[in-house]
């Protein structure tokens, strides 16, 4: 069976607010913010280790198609080391994606506090700047999102 997936415990108001309708929810669920957050983590090279985390994403509601693909990719990329795919290795992987979502998630939360009400339109903004940078970074998710189609 495979493990949850962790979360950061004191970014556990953060995953609440942005999937809360009511507030500034902009998401459906946790996975999706933990796949956002994660390539921005790795885009920006901002990993966050940590220890304490919440209840885990199940692994069962990632697409395998898709969200793994992902998960992978990055792991490679991190690692340089084509093993870390291979399924005795899954705890490693995963934890790579996962403080790169937790680095990610913070820079996300930057975008929100310059400013709350217009933070909607501010994130995608963030996203479409994201697309235009000119590095190597941009070359790896490049890289990354082409597999996707």
């Amino acid at each position: 069976m495979m493990r949850r997936v962790r979360r950061p415990k004191d970014q556990e108001a953060y995953y609440t607010m942005l999937v809360d309708k009511e507030e500034y929810g902009i998401f459906s669920t946790y996975k999706d913010i933990f796949m956002l957050a994660g390539l921005i983590g790795f885009f920006y090279k901002r990993k966050k280790s940590f220890d304490n985390s919440t209840e885990g994403i199940s692994w069962n509601v990632f697409n395998l198609n898709t969200d793994e693909i992902v998960i992978d990719m990055v792991a490679i990329k991190d690692t340089k080391d084509l093993d870390i795919i291979n399924p005795d290795r899954f705890d490693d992987k995963i934890t790579i994606f996962e403080e790169y979502a937790a680095g990610g998630l913070e820079r996300i939360m930057q975008v929100y506090n310059d400013s709350p009400s217009n933070f909607t339109d501010n994130l995608y903004d963030f996203l479409l700047e994201m697309e235009g940078i000119k590095d190597s970074s941009q070359k790896e998710f490049n890289d990354i999102t082409k597999l996707l189609y």
